[in-house]
């Protein structure tokens, strides 16, 4: 009895539904591709923002690394290429040291230069690629005092440029 006051009552709801209106598809589509236009938009600007910021995080972490480098290659060094002028700004600085062990000692030579758009360190006869996208270099001596200056600007992202400076002293000058 209970099916067929449901079957009967199925029915009733049917009677007279033909289906969609032309004007009920067009509403439904409307309402479809202004939800797609949204989300499409907001995927695309979550995606470049993202490579974007991606882009700021390696040219940063690529400066870093290379202040590493050359603050650790400063603290070894006894003499540098650098005259004792400041403001004069040089392209390039050489490092030299000698390390003393037991009765021997051995001479150390590291020379940091732009071959653009990497900055280079050549140790002992061996180059290494200490950061990409560097577009400038600028090393100055005042005293024991060493000013090095990079400028990093992304290949892709020409306004993601970053600029650190930093100050080292020279334990040993010559």
């Amino acid at each position: 009895m209970v099916r067929r006051m449901l079957r009967h009552g199925l029915k009733r709801l049917l009677i007279g539904q033909r289906g969609f209106t032309f004007m009920g598809v067009l509403v439904s589509i409307g309402i479809m591709s202004a939800i797609g236009s949204v989300l499409v938009t907001t995927f695309y600007q979550m995606s470049y923002v993202s490579s974007r910021e991606k882009a700021k995080v390696a040219t940063i972490a690529d400066l870093r690394n290379s202040m590493q480098w050359l603050a650790h290659d400063i603290k070894m060094a006894n003499t540098t290429s650098l005259a004792d002028e400041f403001p004069t700004v040089y392209g390039s600085l050489t490092l030299s040291w000698t390390d003393k062990y037991q009765d021997a000692s051995t001479a150390h030579s590291v020379t940091y230069s732009l071959a653009a758009p990497e900055l280079r360190k050549t140790y002992d006869g061996f180059t290494l690629t200490v950061a990409r996208n560097v577009t400038s270099v600028q090393f100055s001596r005042q005293g024991r005092l060493i000013t090095v200056t990079l400028t990093s600007t992304d290949d892709k992202w020409t306004d993601v440029t970053r600029q650190f400076s930093h100050y080292f002293y020279l334990y040993s000058s010559s």
